[in-house]
């Protein structure tokens, strides 16, 4: 019986020897695979960066071309640098608004929408918005007609407070305008920014003493701001 045991614990040595083994064996396979893998891959590094860039170009652009023939009716933008931001568009809508009414402005300097609630005071500056980005990265515009500068795109909407961070609206809002101000003076492109509701939060005298000044200074800097307010005092 001792000697049946003794076999048995020399047959689970020999195992367990046998598993260390076979795992010492697979780790070095797989270090020196990670070293020839390392090895082919800066050899041609220069080829799969190029069919990286051009798998990736490929992609984008059937994405835009998918994007395109979903929508239908849209333009190629018209583009410049121009020290002073300029916009112009011409029957644009909002791609999740289909039987929406278009609408057409030109800007050279900021603009500031008022009415009543519901009028679309928001789903106007969003659809300027979107069709801004659209422009500088899809180069499609759902619109008739598009010129505009490149600009540095900007927003203040949609704001939340934030109870894990510990701020309040007020000073998110804050943040936010602070951001588009920085922008203003540091960007080396026009900015073009959107605000819905400045300091909507705050009292009504305080709102529009500050409100006033932070357009003020938006303008002043060369921004291109599409603002909405219930305040007309604005005007």
């Amino acid at each position: 019986e001792a000697e049946v045991m003794e076999q048995s614990l020399d047959a689970q040595v020999r195992k367990k020897a046998e598993a260390e083994r076979f795992a010492r064996q697979q780790k070095a396979d797989a270090e020196l695979y990670e070293r020839q893998r390392e090895a082919e891959a800066k050899k041609y590094e220069q080829q799969l960066r190029i069919m990286y860039d051009t798998i990736g170009y490929l992609d984008t652009m059937l994405s835009t071309a998918s994007c395109r023939i979903m929508y239908g009716e849209y333009c190629v933008p018209q583009l410049s640098h121009q020290a002073n931001g300029k916009f112009a568009v011409t029957e644009m809508y909002h791609p999740l608004i289909p039987e929406g009414v278009r609408n057409s402005i030109t800007a050279e300097r900021s603009v500031l929408l008022t009415g009543s609630n519901a009028s679309g005071k928001s789903t106007f500056i969003k659809t300027v918005a979107l069709n801004a980005i659209l422009a500088q990265t899809l180069h499609t515009v759902l619109a008739e007609n598009y010129q505009a500068s490149w600009f540095c795109i900007a927003s203040s909407m949609a704001l939340r407070d934030d109870i894990l961070s510990q701020e309040s609206y007020y000073i998110v809002e804050i943040r936010s305008l602070k951001r588009i101000l920085d922008l203003t003076r540091l960007s080396e492109l026009p900015v073009l920014c959107f605000i819905d509701e400045v300091l909507r939060g705050t009292n009504t005298v305080e709102r529009i003493a500050a409100s006033s000044r932070i357009l003020q200074a938006i303008a002043e800097q060369g921004g291109l701001c599409f603002a909405a307010t219930h305040d007309i005092e604005l005007t």
